[in-house]
């Protein structure tokens, strides 16, 4: 009933629910760092969450020419420190990192950064 006192015929009742694609917010400000006296590269990057979603990060690497691969979980941890770096005789790293959500949501694989890592002689 309109505020007129204008009245539709009943209408069949209808189910909706929204509609949720499941892709989240990647990180952002990506950056990695090699220290070669320790031995290890640092990643790190930021990430703000539209709500208070339980979420977790993982971490991709290529060393060398292989296929960037998943790597290691990160937990809610913003920063990574890969101590297998360095070991190898590649010395050519490249890292990703997406974010996971327990409601199913995935981000988008972030750009890479490379890090370029001395050879030993």
């Amino acid at each position: 009933i309109d505020s007129t006192g204008l009245a539709s015929p009943l209408a069949l009742p209808v189910k909706a629910r929204p509609y949720d694609a499941g892709v989240r917010a990647g990180v952002a400000s990506l950056t990695a760092v090699a220290d070669t006296a320790n031995k290890v590269v640092t990643v790190s990057w930021r990430y703000d969450p539209a709500a208070d979603y339980d979420y977790w990060f993982v971490v991709y690497r290529r060393v060398g020419d292989g296929s960037l691969a998943r790597y290691r979980s990160a937990g809610k941890n913003t920063s990574f420190e890969d101590r297998q770096a360095g070991w190898r005789q590649e010395s050519r790293y490249e890292y990703a990192v997406q974010v996971f959500h327990r409601d199913g949501g995935v981000s988008p694989l972030s750009e890479p950064v490379v890090v370029i890592y001395p050879r030993r002689l």
